[in-house]
Parts: structure tokens; sequence; C-alpha cells
């Protein structure tokens, strides 16, 4: 399996790209660098999922940019072997991955606020898709009943959170460093 995780120009099309998904939320964010992320498995391992999803929801998928806060320790695990409900931390709406569909919700979870103030003031974020099918409201730290829907969110007429209850669910597609000093 080869993982490409590449700096990309802060220029071009998918640069704007990136500034432009991330902006939207947070007009003055301070972004360092973009990494482009290109993992054959993990997208053959995504458009399966999202398959699965098809078949269980009876309808194709939304399938949407969302954000993921992480530490940067996160960020090459993540990149190398995708994302896994196993390393779910937080379960207010169920167990999964927590994703968000503006930059900068994602982005309070990214700051490492255990950092020593003499080291760097750089936080990630993964720019990601996914497909969102059935929608609920799970409450606490319960596995999603997959027979009933295909993810989790805070708020079902304007969803901000989303928990996406299958290993694969989510394809990161970027890392975006940020001065994490930049106020939101």
């Amino acid at each position: 399996m080869s993982t490409v995780f590449e700096e990309i120009s802060v220029t071009g099309t998918e640069a704007d790209y990136v500034y432009s998904v991330c902006t939207e939320s947070l007009p003055n964010e301070c972004i360092i660098r973009i990494f482009k992320v290109n993992n054959p498995h993990l997208i053959t391992m995504y458009e399966q999922t999202k398959d699965i999803i098809r078949q269980r929801a009876g309808f194709e998928p939304e399938e949407m940019t969302v954000f993921h806060g992480c530490s940067k320790d996160s960020v090459e695990n993540i990149v190398s072997n995708g994302f896994l409900t196993q390393f779910n931390r937080t379960s207010a709406y169920g167990i999964g991955t927590y994703v968000a569909s503006k930059y900068s919700i994602s982005r309070m979870y990214s700051i490492n606020r255990h950092k020593k103030s003499s080291e760097e003031p750089y936080d990630f974020l993964l720019i990601c898709k996914t497909s969102i099918g059935r929608k609920g409201i799970i409450t606490g730290a319960v596995p999603i009943n997959t027979n009933m829907f295909d993810c989790s969110c805070d708020n079902l007429s304007q969803p901000n959170q989303y928990t996406i209850p299958d290993n694969y669910g989510v394809l990161p597609l970027y890392a975006v460093e940020f001065f994490s000093g930049s106020s939101y």
C-alpha cells in the first residue's frame, strides 16, 4: 500500500479549493501548509463503504465535504490506516468517527491545548468527504443501529456535526496546518 501525503503549492486550483472551504466559516484563518492525501487502499475501502450505505439506505447517499479536528500525531495514522471507529474518544452522538460540516467547528478539536508555549504554534485539521444516508439523532456512547440510520447528527434539519459509524466511512483528502494562535 502506498500512501501519498505530499505538500502542495499554496497557489493553484487545489489550494484555492482548500482555502475556500476553510475560510467559508472562518474568513481570517491563517493556513500555513496544505498536504494532499492519496491512499489508494482508503479510496477503495471508502467506495465499498459508500456502496454499503447506498444498499442500506435504498437511495444514493449525499456525498459532502466535512472536517475532522485531530492532533498532529493522529494525522499520520489516519492518512495511513483510515478512520477506524475503535479510536473514537467522544460519544455525544453515538460511537463512530466525528466530523463537522464547518471548518470552524472541527478546528476547535484540533488545537493542542497541552503544548508548552515554547513549541511551534501550529496544529492540523483534515478535510475529508463522507456519504450521508439516513440520519438520526443518537445520544451517548452507544452503537448506531445501521438497520435504521447510516449516521447520527446533532440536528436533523441543519446538522453541524455527524457521527459516521462505519470504518472507512470518511475519506481524508487534505491535511491543513494552521496557526493555532489565530482567533476564531
